[in-house]
C-alpha cells in the first residue's frame, strides 16, 4: 500500500535538503514496520501493522494516536450500551435492516434511531438490528420469519455504489428467491432514490425494486422528487403501493421529547461531503471549494463562529480549503457520536448548510434554520416537499457567484422569524402526513 506524507511548507522554491531528508526518514521507518510482527487484520487493503505502525513512527505523534486508540476504545463500549438500549423491550418483534451502529456515517446512525422511535410510538417493539448491507442467506431469513414484521430504512438505500452487488443492483442485496420466503410483512420506510450524476439504474436494479415493491406490505420513499423517479421504472400496477413517507429525522423534534433545547447562538455549521467528490462537484470541484470557503470567512468576520460538521472523518478534507483560505473554524467530527450527541451539536447551531442530505434533515428537524449546498437532487427534492427552495444554493451553477449567493442568502436567513416560523409549519405537516402512516402501518402489523 502507498502511505502518503506531506508537509506545508512557505518556500517559494522545492527545498531538495528536506526531500531527502524525508526520504531517508521513509526508508527508515518502513524498516520499522517490517520488523514488527504481522496483525491479521486488513483494512480496505491495508495491513493493521502498516496503518498503526506507520504513523506512529513517521509523524512521531505516539501520544495522540494512543489517546485516539483509548478514545475509541470507550467509544465502542458506550456503542455497545447504546445498541443494548436500542434493541427495546416492546410487546412486538421485528428485525430493522439499517445503518445503525455509531461507527457510521453519523447521519445514518441518528436516523436509524428515528425510525425506531417513530414505530415505537404506535407499537413498542422489541428489535433486531441488521446492517442493510449484510450478506442475506437462508438463515436470514429464517430469523426474520421469527419476527412480527420487519422494517427496511430509511436513507438513500436506492444507489447502485455503496454496497455494489450483483445480487439486487442496491443496498439491500437479497435475491428474488429468498425475498419470496419471507413471510412477515416487509414495511419499507422512508427510503431515497440517491443516484447521482451520471448513474443509470440497470436492468438488475429496476427489476429487484419491482419486486420488493410488489412483496412489501408498505412501501414509502421519502421525497416526492424520489417517487417520481421509481414510478418511471416500475409498472403501472406498483405505482399506487408507492407512498411519500417523509424521513423521519425531519420530525426529530415532534417525535423525540426528550432532544435537547434549541439554543440561540452564534454558530454556524457547515459540512462539505467527500465521498464520491467527483460525482459531487466534478472537474470544477477547487473553485466550489475556494467559493464556499469565500463566504464563511466573510460570515466569519461578521462575528460568527464556523463549525466544521464531519459526518465522517473524510468530510475533514474540506479543512486544506479552509486553512488555505485563513478561515477561523473549529473541527468536530460526529462519525463517533451517537444519537443524542449528533442533537446536541445540531441544537447549538444557529444554521447549518451542507451538501449532505441528513446535515439539513437533522438540523430541520431539531429547529435549526438550513442552507442547502446543493450538488445532488435528494436536497432540491427536500426542499421542494417543504415548500422552501429558496434555501438551496446550487453549487454546480454559476459558480464564480457562488460566495456571493451564499453569503446574501446566510443574512437573509440568519435572524428571520418568517424562517423560523416555517420550520416550525412544515415541521408539523410532515409529523401529521408520518401519522397518517403510522395508522397505516399499525393495521398492518396488528
Amino acid at each position: 500500500a502507498l502511505y502518503v506524507y506531506a508537509e506545508k511548507s512557505n518556500a517559494s522554491t522545492f527545498q531538495n535538503s528536506v526531500f531527502l531528508k524525508q526520504k531517508r526518514k521513509a526508508k527508515f521507518v518502513f524498516t520499522l514496520v517490517q520488523l514488527f510482527p504481522k496483525i491479521p487484520v486488513r483494512t480496505s487493503g491495508i495491513s493493521a501493522k502498516q496503518l498503526v505502525m506507520q504513523s506512529a513512527f513517521f509523524h512521531n505523534n505516539r501520544c495522540k494516536l494512543i489517546n485516539r486508540f483509548i478514545n475509541l476504545g470507550i467509544f465502542a463500549i458506550r456503542n455497545k450500551i447504546y445498541l443494548n438500549s436500542e434493541t427495546g423491550s416492546g410487546g412486538k418483534t421485528a428485525t430493522h435492516f439499517s445503518y445503525y451502529s455509531g461507527w457510521e456515517n453519523a447521519g445514518d446512525t441518528v436516523l436509524s434511531k428515528a425510525v425506531r422511535d417513530n414505530f415505537n410510538i404506535i407499537n413498542p417493539t422489541s428489535w433486531t438490528l441488521e446492517k442493510v448491507t449484510s450478506t442475506i442467506t437462508e438463515k436470514t431469513i429464517v430469523l426474520i420469519n421469527k419476527k412480527d414484521y420487519m422494517v427496511i430504512g430509511g436513507g438513500g438505500l436506492l444507489l447502485p455504489d455503496s454496497n455494489a452487488n450483483t445480487i439486487s443492483g442496491w443496498q439491500w442485496a437479497i435475491s428474488e428467491e429468498l425475498l419470496d420466503k419471507i413471510e412477515v410483512p416487509i414495511i419499507v420506510y422512508a427510503i431515497g432514490y440517491n443516484f447521482f450524476i451520471g448513474q443509470k439504474p440497470e436492468e438488475l436494479f429496476i427489476r429487484s425494486l419491482n419486486k420488493v415493491i410488489e412483496k412489501s406490505s408498505f412501501f414509502s420513499l421519502r421525497n416526492s422528487g424520489s417517487i417520481r423517479a421509481v414510478k418511471e421504472l416500475v409498472g403501472d400496477e406498483l405505482c399506487s403501493k408507492i407512498l411519500y413517507q417523509p424521513c423521519p429525522t425531519t420530525i426529530i423534534r415532534n417525535v423525540d421529547k426528550s432532544a435537547p433545547v434549541k439554543r440561540k447562538t452564534k454558530n454556524v455549521g457547515v459540512n462539505i461531503a467527500f465521498d464520491r467528490y467527483h460525482l459531487r462537484y466534478g472537474a470544477d470541484i477547487y473553485e466550489i471549494l475556494n467559493q464556499v470557503a469565500f463566504a464563511l470567512k466573510q460570515i466569519c468576520a461578521r462575528g460568527y463562529t464556523i463549525n466544521n460538521l464531519c459526518h465522517l472523518e473524510n468530510d475533514k478534507k474540506f479543512e486544506l480549503t479552509l486553512d488555505a483560505h485563513g478561515v477561523d473554524y473549529k473541527s468536530i467530527n460526529l462519525q463517533y457520536s451517537l444519537p443524542k450527541q449528533t442533537y446536541e451539536t445540531y441544537c447549538n447551531m444557529e444554521l447549518v448548510m451542507g451538501t449532505r442530505g441528513h446535515s439539513q434533515m437533522i438540523p430541520f428537524g431539531l429547529n435549526t434554520k438550513i442552507i442547502s449546498l446543493g450538488s445532488h437532487n435528494k436536497l432540491k427534492w427536500f426542499l421542494e416537499d417543504i415548500d422552501s427552495l429558496d434555501w438551496l444554493v446550487n453549487l454546480r451553477e454559476d459558480i464564480p457567484t457562488l460566495s456571493e449567493r451564499i453569503t446574501n442568502l446566510f443574512f437573509k436567513i440568519i435572524d428571520s422569524n418568517h424562517v423560523k416560523n416555517k420550520i416550525y409549519h412544515e415541521q408539523r405537516k410532515l409529523y401529521d402526513i408520518s401519522k397518517a402512516n403510522y395508522n397505516i402501518i399499525n393495521g398492518i402489523i396488528q
